[in-house]
């Protein structure tokens, strides 16, 4: 995801904090502002212009707004400032210097730096296949079932007025992450309809993590890792930390929070620490661990997934035992960039697979801290909410 009410950094790399800002997802888009709702409007969807194109000042607009853009601006005002103080040979010198580097980050912020890739190639796993042709057939139909607006599954539906490029392009007022869509389109749809029906593992969270964040490039295009990260768990010398600020997460309260806080540092996950300034939250802080202490913990979290999911018969049974993976895995935090976005990925896989279809989320995200059975309404709401624009786009056809 890149829109968020959280920023993932490395307390020894603050500029790169900065300016790779993710106002999400995580997931970079990894986490929005949740307003959960349980109402869902067709007739928006179908009919509101902003639903699936931008027009160019609201793109233009939402590139300027952008956090990054706003401090090169400050930047190449300072440079100015310095030139207009100090009017001698080092002051124009030093001046000149940064308002050079400003114009020139202000032209990739606002117009776009081409990042070359190397074209995705979709990697075929060995993986246990855990139902018949016929069942992973009917599981590809649901997957595709939305058809062009399956983007809504995987960018937050508080951020849908702005279209599916919102985050490509910045118009949440978050950082520009270029990629992000065709990263989805191209490579993670895909990858995951090629695997429906076959037992997840920790190498499949490795790979899905690749294929959703195959355009990362870190400051270029508003990520926190270059290419050479995906694709790989977190190491023990990364410290990673998350802020959700009081004025975007409404839908938590204090006592949500104090539950969370117990649970979470009972576990030896990380701290939560509560802040007042200067945006009043509630602060994550992961604890460190292992490359292969991330894959045992992700490991052990999917066999017990697959022994509930066995046991269970009732639609919301099943659901919870998807929910309760989620919380287990989102909470290892265990990539540096993409956790949110991954995660997501790997529920909407299993909920296609054992309830038919995926969800359309307000905010994902918000499982973090959100106690097990609300997360289950919540993920209730959003299976709704993808049931109602499937019926919307039949009738429609």
């Amino acid at each position: 995801m890149s829109s968020s009410a959280a920023s993932y950094f490395k307390y020894n790399d603050m500029v790169n904090a900065v300016t790779s800002f993710q106002a999400s997802s995580f997931d970079s888009n990894e986490i929005d502002n949740a307003q959960p709702s349980s109402s869902f409007d067709p007739n928006y969807v179908l009919s509101n212009p902003h639903a699936s194109s931008s027009g160019p000042i609201a793109k233009l607009k939402g590139r300027i707004c952008s956090l990054p853009t706003l401090l090169t601006l400050g930047l190449g005002l300072a440079g100015i400032g310095v030139m207009l103080l100090f009017p001698n040979t080092i002051g124009i010198a030093i001046g000149a210097s940064l308002l050079a580097v400003a114009v020139y980050n202000l032209i990739q912020h606002i117009f776009g730096a081409k990042v070359e890739r190397p074209p995705y190639q979709m990697p075929k796993l060995e993986m246990a296949q855990l139902f018949d042709e016929v069942r992973i057939e009917k599981m590809k139909q649901g997957w595709d079932g939305i058809g062009t607006e399956k983007w809504r599954e995987i960018v937050d539906g508080n951020s849908h007025m702005h279209g599916k490029w919102v985050f490509d392009q910045g118009l949440h007022g978050g950082s520009v992450e270029r990629g992000f869509i065709k990263s989805m389109e191209e490579n993670a749809f895909p990858f995951i309809e090629e695997h429906l029906g076959t037992r997840s593992t920790t190498e499949f969270y490795l790979k899905l993590h690749e294929a959703a964040c195959w355009h990362f490039a870190g400051k270029a295009n508003g990520t926190l890792i270059d290419h050479h990260r995906i694709g790989e768990f977190c190491n023990s010398n990364d410290h990673l930390c998350c802020l959700y600020q009081d004025k975007t997460n409404t839908s938590l309260t204090t006592a949500d929070w104090n539950a969370f806080k117990t649970s979470f540092e009972a576990n030896n996950l990380g701290t939560v620490v509560r802040e007042e300034s200067p945006n009043p939250g509630y602060r994550i802080t992961y604890a460190k661990k292992s490359t292969a202490k991330i894959e045992k913990s992700i490991a052990d979290s999917l066999d017990q997934f697959y022994v509930e999911i066995a046991e269970a018969s009732a639609r919301r049974d099943k659901i919870r035992a998807i929910a309760r993976l989620e919380k287990a895995i989102i909470h290892l935090h265990p990539t540096y960039d993409g956790s949110g976005r991954t995660t997501t990925l790997l529920m909407q896989k299993h909920l296609t697979e054992y309830i038919g279809h995926p969800a359309i989320f307000e905010d994902p995200n918000l499982s973090t801290p959100m106690e097990l059975e609300r997360f289950v309404d919540i993920i209730e709401e959003s299976l709704k909410k993808w049931e109602e624009l499937k019926a919307c786009k039949d009738l429609g056809k």
